[in-house]
């Protein structure tokens, strides 16, 4: 198998939300993103012919039908296992001023932190480290799990 950029595997994963689910294949590091709606209908064995569907819908339910019945085929770490809302917390946690890192911290208390946490990281022009700070993670979560599942990857 010929290895896969480590560096699209962490843009999939950057990408990883409710609503899209990144998919890797093992065998080739094919990197497939599947729409949950489409996956859904792709699951419907009912759905053999999707021709009632719009013409630009019809390839992604059948690409989704092709990544769902290869078994070659994997999800990425989605948004659940990624956990935003912890690397936030690391990211507070890492900040040298110890005045940023509480009010930083406690902006991350209750409902809105995620609004109010980058309302914040602006207002310091801390946004940039932030940035840095999430790829690296995301870096490392995506290395994890290539060396998990035995999948070759290359550093870009």
């Amino acid at each position: 198998m010929s290895s896969v950029k480590l560096q699209q595997v962490v843009e999939h994963l950057e990408i990883a939300s409710d609503e899209m689910v990144a998919y890797i294949n093992r065998a080739n590091g094919e990197l497939v993103m599947i729409d949950i709606e489409n996956s859904s209908l792709a699951e419907d064995e009912c759905d053999d012919n999707p021709a009632h569907l719009p013409e630009w819908q019809i390839n992604i339910v059948v690409e989704a039908k092709r990544v769902r019945a290869d078994k070659n085929f994997t999800p990425l770490p989605g948004r659940y296992e990624i956990n935003e809302y912890e690397l936030m917390e690391r990211f507070c946690r890492s900040l040298d001023d110890e005045r940023m890192q509480n009010d930083l911290l406690a902006a991350l208390e209750g409902r809105g932190a995620f609004a109010r946490f980058k309302a914040f990281i602006h207002a310091e022009n801390i946004h940039e480290d932030w940035f840095a700070f999430k790829r690296t993670s995301l870096q490392q979560i995506a290395i994890e799990f290539l060396e998990s599942e035995n999948i070759p990857y290359q550093a870009d």
